[in-house]
């Protein structure tokens, strides 16, 4: 082969060779396509530069955290956390991850909680008005009877009878069948005495 046909076939192999590049990933702007996976030391570099970025930012003397939007914490327990967390050298970039991890953990726990209630105040009010006293057809009676009970006069009046049933029904006792039969009990009995303590109109006789 001459020196001439060497050189041109030197040249196509480098075209193609580049051209291969271009089809298996690299960008026609440079740098690597989507998929391409970058150099296992191009990895390493990065991952110790992190690592040396971290260590630079060392331990603050006041941690501040971006939190989300009207999240708020415990002042006494946020203060035995950053002393946690100064006790083991956190930076404020490493140390935020663990709080907003411990606010997650604190929010899933009230939601779990609600629930928990909710369900059996669900569970209360079912047992409620299948009980053969106080629920059934008796039930709005029953309810009835217990109100005015509590708003007379003589036990709480209209306004201390309101604060305690909003009491009852945020903490679920309201459907609670116990508590219910009492109060039905104290209202049967408020409501004899009352009729007891009932003076009747004189009659007067006219004259024949």
């Amino acid at each position: 082969m001459s020196e001439q046909n060497e050189a041109e076939a030197a040249g196509n192999a480098a075209t193609a060779e580049a051209t291969g590049a271009e089809v298996a990933g690299a960008s026609v702007l440079g740098g690597a396509t989507v998929g391409e996976k970058p150099a296992a030391a191009t990895v390493a570099k990065e991952g110790v530069a992190d690592a040396l970025a971290l260590e630079q930012e060392g331990v603050p003397e006041k941690y501040e955290f971006k939190l989300p939007e009207g999240v708020q914490f415990d002042s006494e327990l946020f203060s035995e956390f950053t002393t946690a967390a100064k006790a083991a050298k956190l930076s404020n970039r490493l140390a935020e991850p663990f709080l907003k991890l411990g606010l997650k953990m604190q929010e899933n726990l009230k939601n779990a909680v609600e629930a928990a209630l909710i369900e059996r105040a669900e569970a209360w009010r079912k047992e409620s008005e299948a009980d053969p006293e106080i629920g059934g057809a008796k039930m709005r009676d029953t309810v009835l009877a217990i109100r005015a009970y509590l708003r007379d006069e003589k036990v709480l009046g209209p306004q201390g009878a309101d604060e305690l049933i909003k009491v009852l029904n945020e903490t679920g006792l309201a459907n609670y069948k116990p508590l219910l039969k009492a109060l039905s009990v104290g209202a049967k009995l408020n409501s004899e005495d009352l009729t007891a303590d009932a003076t009747p109109y004189p009659i007067e006789l006219s004259a024949p």
